[in-house]
């Protein structure tokens, strides 16, 4: 049996209708000459598809578009294992379709549209678009630890599905720092993409060397062009900390009518049981002004106490891919952009990140922090922010000794730091 679909060349989305039909005898064989813009906007290829979009694929029947529904028309063409051998199997197999669909095809879109230069390119929408399939990836790390598919013992048309949807993504962006910490996953896609049906249509296929980038718009690289001087001792003189939410400015109305639905930092706070220590603000004031030995006496004598009485939390924090940093400037603009998104949280927390490890070393660069939260929990500003993903956060126990003297190592920048070895590069969220 054969087919006849309208694309563009080397199509990922196209590719999964071809490796289908290579499980079914069906071979799916790409329009001649089309031409993107042209073709497609025929009065021939609208009675096909009225969006003129491709692909679109002629059958007996009739046309078929969107590239799921064109590899589900090939995968069925005669039985076989591609949707699993059971009624649940083939809704895992539908479920992860979607999930290719939802959770990887949108955030690897706002990835690599602007490095295509279909786009401009959004630094913001970026960064969430990274740690989006991060945590895509994650996900399939955790499922794939004892599968070698993702339904079942065989390849089915949910392997075929996800890993086209990830196949740019590996080509462009996830080099070998962004990949390292999802063996499992590339475990699977390798697995796949030298299986002969796949291979037979994809051909030559290269791993990013290096994480492909936008150009950079002018403002953007103005902003990141700043050089980050790290502070060499924490007793040096901070700068003072702001004054309290009580006395702070109000939002601009135009912030609040562009997100309506953010959650009134203030409102959430104040509605946490009365605090005997209801403030941060006496203390970072002594934080910021003086020596680390008497900053760690009022920490002793009035933060550890409000932590025994659940008025604030003590935090670990930790970047969870250090093998991606290999420079410390990029370091420092990492910690740099994740205190400037947690602004919003600035009056209820204080923070100390610093910089561990060697540059351009295999292992590369440990971004640690510690941080004291007001209430019991990570509150929304925090867990809900784009980076969240890329960290992992722990709470610890003021009585576990090993615990909370990393804590106050991290805070005072001084100490044995649990025998890492500190670049004397961080930042100070106050």
């Amino acid at each position: 049996m054969s087919l006849s679909v309208y694309t563009y060349p080397n199509n990922p989305r196209v590719w999964k209708a071809q490796i289908a039909g290579k499980f079914t005898g069906v071979e799916v064989n790409e329009v001649p000459n089309f031409q993107f813009g042209v073709t497609n906007k025929t009065k021939e290829f609208l009675a096909l598809n009225p969006l003129g979009k491709v692909p679109t694929l002629v059958t007996p029947e009739g046309p078929v578009w969107e590239s799921n529904a064109i590899a589900s028309y090939v995968a069925h063409a005669k039985p076989s294992q591609l949707f699993g051998s059971s009624q649940y199997e083939a809704a895992l197999v539908e479920q992860w379709v979607h999930f290719a669909s939802n959770e990887i095809d949108l955030p690897a879109a706002a990835w690599l549209y602007p490095i295509w230069g279909l786009v401009a390119e959004n630094p913001e929408a970026t960064n969430k678009a990274r740690s989006d399939i991060r945590s895509v990836l994650d996900t399939l790390n955790n499922h794939l630890a004892d599968r070698t598919f993702l339904v079942g013992e065989r390849v089915t048309f949910a392997d075929i599905a996800v890993s086209m949807s990830l196949l740019p993504l590996y080509k462009m962006v996830l080099d070998a720092g962004f990949r390292k910490a999802f063996v499992n996953t590339n475990r699977w896609f390798n697995t796949l993409i030298n299986q002969p049906q796949f291979a037979s249509v994809i051909k030559d296929f290269t791993f990013a060397a290096k994480m492909a980038k936008a150009p950079k718009a002018p403002k953007a690289a103005a902003s990141t062009s700043k050089k980050q001087t790290a502070p060499k001792k924490q007793a040096a003189k901070k700068e003072a900390p702001k004054k309290e939410a009580a006395a702070a400015a109000p939002a601009p109305a135009a912030v609040a009518a562009d997100a309506p639905a953010k959650p009134n930092i203030r409102q959430i706070f104040a509605a946490l049981p009365k605090a005997e220590y209801p403030s941060l603000a006496p203390f970072k004031t002594t934080y910021c002004n003086e020596e680390w030995s008497t900053s760690k006496a009022e920490f002793a004598k009035d933060i550890i106490p409000a932590v025994a009485r659940g008025e604030y939390s003590l935090w670990l924090t930790s970047y969870k891919y250090p093998a991606e940093n290999k420079k410390l400037f990029m370091s420092s603009n990492m910690i740099g952009g994740l205190f400037q998104r947690l602004e919003q949280g600035r009056d209820y927390a204080l923070g100390s990140m610093l910089i561990f490890g060697e540059e351009e070393s295999e292992a590369g660069l440990e971004i640690i922090g510690a941080f004291i939260i007001r209430g019991t929990e990570l509150p929304e500003f925090i867990y809900d922010g784009p980076d969240f993903i890329a960290f992992d956060w722990r709470k610890i126990d003021p009585q576990t000794t090993d615990d909370i003297e990393f804590f106050q190592d991290l805070l005072g920048w001084e100490g044995s730091f649990a025998g890492k070895k500190w670049t004397e590069a961080g930042k100070i969220f106050k």
